[in-house]
């Protein structure tokens, strides 16, 4: 990772930091969460999303990319490559 980020600036705000400060489009930044709200955060923004599953999760959808700890997290970043 190189933020981590959250409150009080909204994700969109959060998002553009990370974009502007490491020059990256918005297609390779990969957001990771655990709330509905993350997730239309990051399809707003337009950048990838993985949906951190915990019990408390409010995610309605099946996610294309879904994790229930960090070690999964290597196997997902090789599906979003390709």
């Amino acid at each position: 990772f190189s933020e981590v980020l959250g409150a009080p600036a909204s994700k969109i705000e959060n998002l553009t930091s990370i974009a502007e400060k490491f020059d990256l489009a918005h297609s390779e930044i990969i957001m990771v969460g655990d709330r509905l709200a993350d997730l239309v955060g990051a399809q707003n923004f337009g950048c990838h999303f993985v949906g951190l599953i915990q019990s408390d999760s409010d995610f309605v959808e099946p996610l294309q990319f879904e994790i229930s700890n960090m070690n999964q997290f290597m196997k997902v970043l090789e599906k979003i490559k390709n």
